[in-house]
């Protein structure tokens, strides 16, 4: 909010990443809110500050609609794991139409947990307590779904959404998750970059003829590189190309390193059908 209140009053200035100031071991040593100062004009002034690409306002409102159903889920998946909790603390166990986790959470199921007899009324309304919340969140993240769906159908995002969507394993929040932390693809010059941003890339040293290729960088937009593993896992089941580059990999690295390859493929199809706006052909082969 600072940066754009600035602009409005005609003050032009730049938003910087703090890992990316240069400094010396001193100034880690002894930091103070002067010294650091210092440390910021002297570099603005040589050239060596390289600002972040800032959205508009507009993006940052749509990105916390985004962002907030995943507070929601978190919250969900929160609640739930204390009713589990209580049930384990009593001794409850699951009938054995729920033993399979995919039937949790159900209408039946939380029917059958509000029908839990408890030898003390207390208990009882500690556990109702705890179904409510879980069934509120329940339908407020049904709620905020519905807001993130009409918004992808606006002009500002419906032709990118739909270009994600060509892509196997890219839904609708992953298409909107993309759409509104990037804003805009052509910021990033080729797909390297854009994996780079991502942290799909791995750490490296090198030094004379020595070169040392380490894991993957620590470096990265966290809510990108989860959501775009999360697809990866997803797109290895329906695409070939994809399947088969994973099966090649996963013989001489284990799957997770594997799939991380997997997720770098991906963000390479995210870039190009974003880039060039043509949908993904499936049944294209990779080069391994």
């Amino acid at each position: 909010w600072a940066h754009y209140q600035l602009l409005e009053l005609g003050i032009n200035n730049i938003v910087v990443n703090p890992a990316d100031i240069p400094g010396t071991q001193k100034d880690k040593l002894q930091k103070e809110d002067k010294r650091d100062s210092r440390k910021i004009a002297y570099a603005l002034r040589s050239g060596g500050l390289n600002p972040i690409f800032t959205p508009s306002e507009s993006t940052l409102n749509d990105r916390s609609l985004i962002r907030s159903r995943k507070m929601i889920v978190n919250d969900m998946t929160r609640f739930k794991n204390r009713i589990k909790g209580l049930l384990h603390f009593y001794g409850i166990e699951y009938p054995e139409e729920f033993t399979s986790s995919r039937t949790h959470w159900s209408k039946r199921f939380i029917t059958w947990l509000e029908s839990i007899h408890m030898k003390e009324t207390s208990g009882k309304t500690a556990l109702r307590h705890l179904i409510s919340e879980a069934r509120f969140h329940k339908e407020l993240l049904k709620t905020v779904l519905a807001d993130i769906t009409l918004l992808s159908k606006t002009d500002k995002y419906k032709e990118g959404v739909a270009l994600l969507r060509s892509i196997p394993g890219i839904a609708l929040i992953t298409a909107m998750t993309i759409l509104t932390e990037i804003e805009d693809i052509n910021r990033f010059a080729n797909a390297e970059r854009f994996a780079s941003y991502i942290g799909l890339i791995p750490m490296t040293r090198s030094s004379g003829e020595k070169q040392k290729v380490g894991e993957i960088t620590f470096r990265a937009h966290d809510s990108l590189r989860s959501i775009i593993m999360e697809a990866s896992w997803i797109a290895i089941g329906r695409d070939p190309a994809l399947l088969m580059a994973y099966q090649h990999l996963s013989k001489r690295m284990e799957s997770n390193k594997a799939i991380v390859r997997i997720a770098k493929k991906l963000a390479n199809r995210i870039y190009t059908v974003l880039k060039y706006k043509k949908t993904y052909e499936l049944g294209k082969t990779d080069n391994l």
